[in-house]
């Protein structure tokens, strides 16, 4: 018997599935769009780290890279190589140079003399991407920094000019590209030659350069890949290591110094021969004896030894090896200028001892690297994003499904109220109700599990591709984000089903099997404006009371749909602010077309007299750009110091405004003018102190003046008094911005690299177009974001539509049997839907502004400042497609409504 009634009780449940198939699978959607964003984004984060932490163990980038101002011996590498808790460490030499392209296009480069014979290395390996390794000395791979941006024209078989000292080739030929961790990010590394900014990674053979040290030593520590490269024991291990390698360095720095001060001294001692020898002679008046021309020959050899030893001297010797060999060969004394060569170079040597003294290693971990930082900042934001953003989709996925649940039950309360009077149990009554959430919850769970944990990670990394170069996005479903988002959405739509069915079991069985009492009718604010009220037809009349008889309807269609609305002004103004960089970045603030950078000698009169040419330049002015930091409140972030070198014309070539008020900002000595991302950042405003280190590492203490609109990059702009007070010396006006007149571009680019003066051309339309091809891919985020808040709009209206339709069902039909048409019927219905939709989506253009502003500056990247406004087409977008999902639910509906049975409806249960 008891098996009998739960059969009879099973078939009940999956009738019921049966009978509302369309409510079950609304709910199975709606669980699915809010469970899919939440855990999709949830995933995103980690998905994006465990990405990035593969690929540099499996390229074996370094734990710590450990430099030093004396250089490291062999012994100094077997050393740190018989540390505790250190699984390998390489020796490199890396040299930061400025490489010439066969086209005078130059490039500020470092290259990494890391690789063996056969273009292998243990530590910091690269993924050929294109051509093959280095074969030979004269050979190398490159990787552009983030790819494609500073490229230019570089291709394989390319030769680039050296003239780095101690190289043995005075060119290197390009092989292949490569793709490395040690380079990931858009951001370069600061370097001191050149433009300041590392443009190409150059991987060469080690013994490319002649140095008889190295300058690095990179190391990997022992359990550091089996740890999450971006998790907090990581950090840990490094920092332990770090200290270790402070405490023998101690040690090493002392036995270095004495061997390179020995082996100085030793050459000091070899030279003062050769020059004694040459004095002698000198002081005879005769031309060189037997005896003292073997002496020069033994002691040109040792010329050339310390030549090669010591890169840095190796032009200096070099013209005291021509000297002695043209002393060996003339017949006639030798004459004062090559004692002087030879005097110069022993003065060298003794100011090198000096500066052995206060020799440091400088232990760097990976945090140190710009692009590993950038990218542990900017998908730290993504999971901040996870945590806000996915909640407000899921309480508008819960809302509705609240409200879907509770008509269902009060849709059954004769049913209910008979298996009441069969003596059935609150609980086992409410069984069948909870299972049928359950059941419609868990499917719609791992519906939304299936696609948004493939879907949102791989969209949205995507989007930061503009940023780093990485393999792409690997995905996986995460146990533990399942195992807080099932509970939670589940449990949610539980709870909803226990909340709707409380008030209705409670009632005796007798009240329950009569129909529930329709709301009463009431006389509305609207009825009290006769101006307005007497106007209305009648079905308006109707319209608007049935609009605030039903109050929970009104707000929960309004409240739904205003979610929606919000999700999708943000969407679009997302792509608004992500459009504002380039227009105004490249529009409204640079107003040059092009950025030069010179040697840093006085201009030739040539040059001067080409960019005075008023049918080429409109204009032109020098100003000084180096890569520095600024600090205050406990912070410090990287920003480039610029000073012109003529305030008053400044504002012609960039555009100082508060992006507020429009207003025009004027440099002066009192203070330095910084750029609105950089003050959010740390967290300063106008009047404050902030401390600012230029390139050399000199720091000064500067208010702000000024808070300037900009969007890419972070800069200080500085007048060249407020500089020369801070810093104690001028500014290198080393810097051009020209603005091109009727000229083409390129045409004047050329022309300008034909200068001897003139080491890099850069023009601001390539910039520009460079990123704007970049940020394309943001697109699939804004698409996914704008269907997926399209299609939870159109899942609610649905839905509360449905509850509208199947509640009034009765009141259908009698207007039907009062003669109204089927169009009028549906429009009866659909007038009220389109208007709480209208109310719902101006409602959600307003808090669009909000969720808006607390979405762009959450996942703002460094170093880039999203813009802030939103275009008024978007809130026509948003306020369109919500009234179009708005009309195909009516479309969908119309059907529904048409198929009313009216003599069914009528019935009553008495």
């Amino acid at each position: 018997m008891v098996t009998a009634v739960k059969k009879t009780r099973a078939k009940n449940i999956f009738r019921g599935i049966r009978g509302s198939l369309n409510r079950f699978l609304s709910i199975l959607f709606i669980v699915a769009l809010g469970s899919g964003f939440m855990a999709g984004l949830a995933a995103t984060s980690p998905d994006m780290y465990a990405t990035a932490d593969r690929y540099m163990d499996e390229y074996n980038w370094y734990d710590l890279d450990i430099k030093s101002t004396l250089g490291f011996s062999n012994d100094d590498l077997l050393a740190i190589r018989d540390e505790n808790g250190i699984v390998y460490a390489q020796g490199a030499r890396v040299v930061d140079t400025v490489l010439k392209a066969s086209d005078d296009e130059t490039y500020t480069s470092r290259v990494f003399g890391i690789l063996d014979k056969n273009g292998n290395t243990v530590i910091n390996r690269a993924r050929l991407k294109e051509g093959r390794m280095p074969e030979n000395d004269d050979e190398c791979v490159i990787q552009p920094v983030s790819g494609r941006y500073f490229a230019g024209n570089l291709k394989i078989g390319d030769e680039l000019s050296v003239s780095a000292d101690g190289a043995r080739s005075d060119r290197l030929k390009i092989v292949g590209f490569v793709e490395s961790p040690m380079c990931i990010s858009l951001i370069s590394e600061p370097s001191s030659v050149g433009t300041g900014k590392i443009t190409l990674d150059i991987y060469v053979h080690t013994d490319f350069f002649e140095y008889d040290y190295f300058t690095d030593v990179f190391v990997m520590l022992e359990g550091a890949k089996a740890l999450d490269t971006f998790g907090d024991e990581y950090r840990c291990l490094s920092s332990d290591h770090t200290e270790a390698l402070k405490q023998l360095a101690d040690g090493r720095l002392a036995i270095r110094e004495t061997e390179l001060k020995n082996g100085i001294e030793t050459q000091i001692e070899q030279l003062e021969a050769v020059r004694n020898a040459l004095n002698e002679a000198g002081a005879a008046g005769s031309a060189l004896s037997k005896d003292t021309v073997t002496r020069l020959k033994e002691n040109a050899v040792v010329i050339s030894a310390i030549s090669q030893s010591d890169p840095a001297l190796a032009k200096l010797l070099g013209d005291t090896q021509t000297a002695v060999y043209d002393a060996l060969k003339s017949t006639e004394p030798p004459d004062e200028s090559g004692i002087k060569k030879l005097d110069d170079a022993i003065a060298v040597l003794r100011e090198k001892i000096t500066e052995i003294d206060g020799g440091a290693w400088l232990v760097r971990t990976r945090d140190d690297s710009a692009g590993y930082s950038s990218y542990d900042s900017n998908v730290g934001k993504v999971a901040a994003l996870s945590k806000i953003f996915p909640v407000f989709f899921f309480m508008v996925a819960l809302l509705v499904a609240l409200t879907t649940m509770t008509r269902l039950v009060e849709e059954n309360r004769t049913q209910i109220g008979t298996l009441k009077a069969l003596g059935f149990s609150n609980v086992e009554i409410l069984g069948e109700y909870m299972f049928y959430s359950l059941l419609s919850s868990a499917l719609g769970c791992i519906l939304g599990f299936s696609v948004g944990f493939r879907l949102f990670p791989k969209a949205i990394s995507s989007a930061y591709a503009m940023m780093f170069t990485l393999p792409e996005v690997t995905t996986s479903v995460r146990h533990d984000i399942v195992l807080w988002v099932a509970p939670v959405t589940v449990g949610s739509i539980l709870l909803a089903t226990l909340w709707a069915c409380w008030s209705e079991f409670r009632a005796c069985p007798a009240k329950l099997m009569q129909p529930k009492a329709p709301a009463a009718g009431k006389r509305i604010w609207l009825e009290h404006l006769q101006f307005i009220w007497k106007r209305l037809s009648f079905t308006h009349k109707v319209t608007c009371r049935n609009l605030f008889r039903y109050k929970k309807r009104f707000f929960m269609t309004v409240i739904g749909v205003a979610g929606c609305s919000a999700l999708l002004v943000t969407g679009f103004g997302l792509r608004d602010s992500i459009n504002d960089i380039v227009n105004k970045q490249f529009g409204e603030i640079y107003l040059y077309q092009m950025n030069v950078l010179t040697d840093g000698e006085m201009l030739s009169d040539d040059l001067v007299n080409y960019l005075d040419d008023k049918e080429v330049f409109d204009g032109w002015l020098s100003y000084s750009d180096e890569s520095g930091k600024v600090m205050a409140n406990g912070k410090s972030e990287s920003a480039n110091i610029e000073v012109p070198s003529d305030v008053s014309d400044f504002g012609s070539f960039i555009s100082l405004r508060n992006r507020k008020t429009k207003e025009k900002l004027t440099l002066s000595d009192d203070g330095a003018v910084l750029t609105e991302k950089l003050c959010e950042t740390l967290g300063v405003t106008v009047g404050d102190s902030v401390t600012l280190q230029n390139s050399d590492g000199r720091e000064a203490e500067m208010k702000v003046i000024g808070i300037t609109e900009n969007y890419l990059t972070s800069f200080a702009y500085v007048a060249p008094g407020g500089y020369a007070n801070a810093f104690g010396k001028s500014a290198d006006f080393r810097h051009l911005l020209c603005r091109v007149g009727n000229a083409a571009t390129d045409a004047a680019s050329e022309k300008l690299l034909g200068f001897d003066n003139v080491l890099y051309v850069n023009a601001s339309q390539s910039l520009k177009d460079n990123f704007a091809d970049s940020i394309k891919s943001i697109d699939g985020v804004i698409f996914v974001l704008i269907l997926s808040a399209g299609l939870l709009c159109m899942v609610v209206l649905y839905n509360l539509t449905n509850v509208n339709i199947c509640e009034r069902r009765k009141e259908l039909a009698t207007i039907r049997v009062l003669g109204f048409h089927p169009g009028e019927v549906s429009r009866y219905i659909f007038r009220e839907t389109d208007a709480l939709s209208f109310i719902g989506s101006a409602a959600g253009l307003f808090a669009g502004i909000w969720l808006h502003s607390f979405v762009v500056r959450t996942v703002e990247v460094d170093q880039v400042m999203f813009g802030r406004s939103i275009y008024p087409l978007s809130f026509v977008f948003a306020l369109a497609i919500s009234l179009l999902f708005t009309f195909i639910v009516d479309l969908i509906m119309r059907k529904q409504i048409r198929s009313v049975d009216m003599v069914e409806a009528m019935k009553s249960n008495d």
